[in-house]
């Protein structure tokens, strides 16, 4: 595990496929036929998070910033059916991101993944998210698993492009 010069240590520890008996059954299916765009700055973050879903069966997109999910949606061929996306980023914030892409997706759901500073992002916007729509980091690997299958069964959408449109900028 890497360390700083002030001794500090951090890990974003996932199961590996040998650890999934803690798993439901229903988990690591081979083929989901389901799109996420995983949208995260922190690369161990982003690739943890992109390896776990595709050892599960879904279609992983992925960006470091607002600039590279708002230019993967149209270059994209199919339907990208979540956007999982921390809320403090580079470019813009994770709120502003779903509207982008709200424009062309309005069906789009969204599962943000809240750290510290996203929490104060959050604050800011006035924009609570709760439930089903957020995943605190750090996280379990079965606990990201099951609320992105929950975001994805959800009928409604997470946060409505009206409702970010009167969030302060």
């Amino acid at each position: 595990m890497p360390t700083d010069q002030s001794g500090f240590r951090a890990a974003l520890v996932f199961p590996s496929r040998t650890d999934s008996k803690e798993l439901p059954r229903y988990m690591f299916n081979k083929k989901r036929n389901r799109t996420i765009l995983v949208v995260d700055d922190d690369r161990s973050e982003r690739e943890a998070m992109c390896r776990l879903l595709e050892e599960d069966g879904y279609t992983v997109l992925a960006a470091a910033d607002y600039w590279q999910a708002v230019a993967a949606q149209p270059q994209y061929q199919g339907q990208i059916n979540l956007l999982l996306t921390a809320i403090a980023l580079p470019g813009n914030n994770g709120y502003e991101l779903a509207k982008a892409l709200f424009r062309d997706d309005p069906n789009l759901k969204v599962l943000f993944a809240s750290s510290p500073s996203g929490a104060e992002i959050s604050r800011y916007y006035n924009m609570p998210v709760a439930g089903p729509h957020l995943v605190d980091k750090p996280f379990q690997a079965v606990d990201l698993l099951r609320r992105v299958e929950t975001a994805i069964r959800l009928e409604q959408v997470a946060v409505k492009p009206k409702v970010l449109g009167n969030a302060r900028g």
